[in-house]
């Protein structure tokens, strides 16, 4: 089963997508301002929010004003490397 994080950050339409990943049986995950909202498995695990997203997730879904604000495509890269 695939794991997804949704950055709600910039994304209007991210409490759509949660409801379609959701309705596919995907644990989903949605972020904002390092805030976390688990469901699934996600909200059964005993880790903390942070790790649940950092450790767990196998897609991140964000828009691209966010990569933006993180720099870019780089930005996105540095931020995963520091999360493994």
């Amino acid at each position: 089963m695939v794991k997804v994080c949704i950055e709600k950050q910039l994304l209007p339409v991210a409490d759509m997508l949660t409801d379609i990943f959701r309705m596919r049986m995907a644990d989903v995950c949605a972020c904002e301002n390092d805030r976390t909202q688990a469901s699934g498995n996600y909200a059964n695990s005993d880790a903390t929010p942070s790790e649940k997203v950092t450790q767990t997730s196998d897609v991140l879904v964000c828009s691209s004003d966010y990569v933006d604000s993180v720099g870019g495509t780089a930005g996105i890269v540095e931020q995963s490397r520091r999360i493994k």
